[in-house]
């Protein structure tokens, strides 16, 4: 994902637009209502908040993405959006999170088994046609949280031993 600031002299000039190059190469850049100066800020808040944002999710609470899903039955996009852009932006790493995002990711299989399963009185609402697109990215994330902790780690023991 990337951002661009408009500098054209239109009526979006200064304004920034975001381009996710993981949903597809060709499409169009969209536009928000942030200037610079509200993105730049949003930007490191978020990334100072990111832990926190993180643990909501491990721990289901705080109306986060598996808050809703365990809790409301509810698929909210902009929750699991939220909590992927934080897992991009992790600058601290850890086992014990690690496993906690592990865990998610059984949860949210789980919960999607469960909604698809006619025997089962479990329904997600909400749950977005191109689902599967959203729980690709998370594990893609959690893989690279993973194989970070695995380097890391490594790297420790073969120091020490």
């Amino acid at each position: 994902m990337s951002y661009e600031l408009i500098i054209d002299g239109s009526e979006n000039n200064g304004k920034i637009a975001v381009i996710d190059h993981d949903m597809d190469e060709n499409a169009p850049p969209n536009l928000t209502d942030m200037d610079f100066e509200e993105w730049f800020c949003d930007y490191f808040e978020r990334i100072i908040n990111g832990q926190s944002i993180i643990e909501d999710n491990i721990n289901a609470r705080n109306n986060s993405f598996m808050y809703y899903l365990h809790e409301r039955a509810t698929f909210k996009e902009k929750s699991v959006d939220e909590f992927l852009d934080q897992l991009r932006h992790v600058t601290h790493y850890d086992v014990e999170t690690y496993m906690g995002l592990e865990y998610v990711i059984r949860q949210v299989w789980r919960h999607l088994s469960s909604h698809f399963d006619p025997n089962d009185l479990f329904e997600i609402t909400n749950l977005p046609e191109d689902y599967i697109r959203y729980v690709k990215q998370l594990e893609l994330e959690v893989n690279v949280y993973k194989n970070y902790i695995k380097n890391y780690l490594g790297n420790i023991l073969n120091e020490k031993y």
